[in-house]
Parts: C-alpha cells; sequence; structure tokens
C-alpha cells in the first residue's frame, strides 16, 4: 500500500526572511482546512535563522546555494519537489489575512476544472501605519504603465505572492529560467493556450517588503 499525498502544497521561496516569517508560519498553520496541507521551501543560503525557524514549523527544506536562484527554474524546482493536487504560492512577507484564507483560495479552483491559478489580493497591514507599495490603493501587483499596457492584453496581472496553481497545468507549461517576473510570464502561457486565471476578493494577504 502507498500513503496518498497532501491535497494541497504550500511553496516558500525564503531567503534571510526576518521576523515576518514566524508570524507567517503561524497564520498558515492556524488555517481552517479538513484538506491535507504541506508545507515545502527552497532557502537559498540565508545567514539568519530562517531554515531554523522553517523546520521549527515542520517545513520540509531544500537549501541551494544563493548563486544558483533564479526565480523561474527555482520555482519549477519548488514545485517538483511538492506533491500536492494544488500549489499555493506564498511570498516569504506575506501573512495570511485570516483562518480561511487557504479555502478561499482554493475555491474557484476546486468549483471550477477550467481555472488554472488564483489569486488572492495583497493589503496592508492594518499594524502598518503607512504604505510600502503604490498598488495598496489597488490592492494588487503591476500598478505601473507597463502593467496597464500588460492588463489590456493579458487581463489583470496574477501573482506569486499569494496564488494557488493547479499542478497538472504547470506540469504542461512550467515556469523555466526567469531571472524575475515568471509569474507574468507564466499569465502569458496561460493566456495562450486558454486557460483561466481567477481573482477571489475573500483571500487576502498582508504584504510586506
Amino acid at each position: 500500500m502507498t500513503t496518498p499525498g497532501p491535497d494541497i502544497s504550500i511553496a516558500l521561496l525564503t531567503y534571510n526572511a526576518g521576523d515576518l516569517l514566524r508570524r507567517g508560519l503561524e497564520n498558515l498553520r492556524a488555517q481552517e482546512t479538513s484538506r491535507t496541507v504541506e508545507i515545502v521551501a527552497i532557502d537559498s543560503g540565508s545567514s539568519d535563522d530562517t531554515v531554523a525557524l522553517l523546520r521549527e514549523f515542520d517545513v520540509r527544506v531544500i537549501e541551494i546555494p544563493n548563486e544558483n536562484f533564479d526565480f523561474g527554474a527555482t520555482r519549477d524546482q519548488l514545485y517538483q519537489a511538492c506533491a500536492g493536487t494544488y500549489i499555493v504560492n506564498l511570498s516569504q512577507d506575506a501573512i495570511p489575512a485570516d483562518a480561511h484564507w487557504l479555502e478561499h483560495l482554493l475555491k474557484p479552483l476546486i468549483e471550477d476544472e477550467g481555472v488554472a491559478v488564483s489569486t488572492g489580493r495583497s493589503i496592508p497591514d492594518p499594524d502598518r501605519a503607512h504604505r510600502q507599495f503604490p498598488w495598496e490603493a489597488n490592492g494588487y501587483f503591476y500598478f505601473t504603465r507597463a502593467s496597464k499596457r500588460f492588463a489590456a492584453r493579458y487581463g489583470t496581472g496574477l501573482s506569486f505572492a499569494n496564488s494557488a496553481v493547479r499542478r497538472s497545468v504547470w506540469e504542461a507549461l512550467r515556469f523555466d529560467a526567469q531571472a524575475i517576473s515568471e509569474d507574468l510570464q507564466f499569465q502569458q502561457k496561460l493566456h495562450a493556450t486558454e486557460h483561466i486565471c481567477a481573482f477571489p476578493q475573500d483571500a487576502p494577504v498582508l504584504h510586506h517588503h
């Protein structure tokens, strides 16, 4: 007999994550869900206590040299190590806003097989009195002239700061080597293959920098 894999893999890319990581991991472990969940991280040479903290929260950690990091290729490596049917991307400085974040983020994927990716909002942390990003005014990334041109062609930009991807779709498309913005590159692949992106309003994270 074989042991079935988890329903959900939460995938983290980490590097010197700092104090916010503990808060994020606490909120992950507090999610209210009946699904089986694993957390997997690739750490690219942290010199602080990031790796020790990940292991304290029972995260499976893969360590790579910092010079080997590439957003696209490293995320492919991370996804390959994940066993879930759905893979959740969360930035190391993004904190699930409540205990229902995971279920709300996954809902579009579970209810509609045509949905390939679900992207939640990024909102200001109420404990932080000032804005850190211009996009905090509208709740999504890519609040620039270039982003407006991108959105006119591809729709609202998906973000791997807070999103869930159907594993079977990633297996077909992959990310490939990409120095930055592997999420936007992936959205272009989704657009070309007529996959659907969903943007639930009720799955926000408190995003810092």
